[in-house]
């Protein structure tokens, strides 16, 4: 392979500097270079693998499976769940070797990892192997998890792109200057998602439209949600409710924070999990569905079979996301959604 890997080399690199690099080392970047370009002709008809994190029990999980089965016809897709989720979220050594060996016996030519507990089990282990690993249903930060040896793995991240956030309940409150807090606990599922967000925080227009709080405990909760007018607020938007400990000692429910936060808030909520949605819950909430997320993962994975490099792709989420509103909470606020994201959206009572 080293001729081939030279003449590529010099073809990166002309001039009288090739000569000097190559002397220096750097063949080891070429060799990398022509050996990403033949994962696509290396996996010819092996199977595709997919590695899950919790159970095949009709969530979301179970959609990625069925969408990705479809996307790949005829090549076969075969589905290993870890059940990672149902023992606390951490995988346990025995069931880290038990993916290793189910990745091992099939011989992939590319595998999914679906959940951040897949990859985290996962990630490191395949990290420089000789077929291309994409990662789905992510909400964390997948560098945490990886190494510098990970350029075979890449994937999609399961949470909406930070531009949703001020823009989409501006459009629907029909306000061309429009302050939004997201409000969240300190959860670990809730500091995943907001370590995410501050990512795409770069931009100063977003942080001029766009605030985080995070509160630990059902009093600083109330206070937030009752100050938002007079901070300057116009949505209040939620991440996926926990329990939070109140002053005696007691659990405030998801459902009692949801329903408490509708009534007294001085703004209209918006929430990142459809199920808030309804009467007397929250207007509409926007969020990547499955068969977005899933989709976005097998034209990633079709492009690097096809050839083109994992470590091209930066993470990123899908471009499209899901909306879903409230009629009645649209009829009570007396909004009136423009026919651009009416015809995108999902109503329900």
């Amino acid at each position: 392979m080293e001729p081939v890997a030279r003449i590529l080399f010099f073809r990166l690199c002309p001039g009288r500097h090739g000569p000097v690099l190559w002397r220096m080392g750097i063949v080891s970047v070429a060799m990398l270079l022509v050996g990403s370009c033949l994962f696509g002709a290396l996996a010819g008809n092996r199977p595709v693998l997919f590695v899950a994190s919790g159970k095949d029990d009709g969530g979301r999980e179970s959609v990625y499976r069925r969408i990705l089965s479809e996307e790949f016809k005829p090549r076969d897709l075969n589905a290993f769940f870890l059940g990672i989720e149902s023992q606390g979220g951490h995988a346990s050594e025995q069931m880290v070797l038990r993916g290793l060996r189910e990745i091992r016996e099939n011989s992939p030519a590319l595998v999914f990892l679906s959940g951040d507990a897949a990859l985290q089990a996962l990630g490191k282990p395949l990290s420089g192997k000789d077929f291309p690993v994409v990662y789905l249903g992510v909400r964390g930060n997948p560098r945490a998890v990886l190494d510098a040896s990970a350029l075979n793995v890449t994937g999609i991240l399961d949470r909406p792109r930070v531009r949703f956030f001020p823009s989409l309940p501006q459009a629907v409150l029909r306000k061309p200057v429009c302050k939004v807090l997201l409000l969240m606990d300190r959860t670990e599922d809730s500091k995943r998602l907001w370590a995410s967000i501050l990512n795409g925080f770069d931009d100063p227009g977003y942080r001029r439209r766009l605030a985080i709080r995070r509160v630990l405990g059902w009093e600083e909760w109330q206070m937030e949600v009752k100050a938002l007018r007079a901070k300057g607020f116009c949505v209040l938007v939620l991440s996926r409710l926990h329990t939070l400990p109140d002053a005696g000692g007691g659990k405030v429910l998801p459902s009692d924070i949801l329903a408490w936060t509708v009534k007294y808030s001085p703004v209209p909520v918006f929430s990142l999990v459809p199920e808030d949605v309804g009467p007397g819950r929250a207007l509409g909430a926007f969020w990547v569905a499955p068969e977005i997320q899933a989709g976005a993962a097998a034209d990633l994975a079709r492009s690097i079979l096809g050839g083109a490099r994992p470590y091209m792709f930066s993470a990123k989420p899908p471009k499209a996301i899901s909306l879903r509103f409230s009629k009645r909470e649209l009829q009570r606020l007396g909004i009136t959604l423009l026919p651009e994201i009416l015809s995108r959206s999902e109503i329900v009572e």
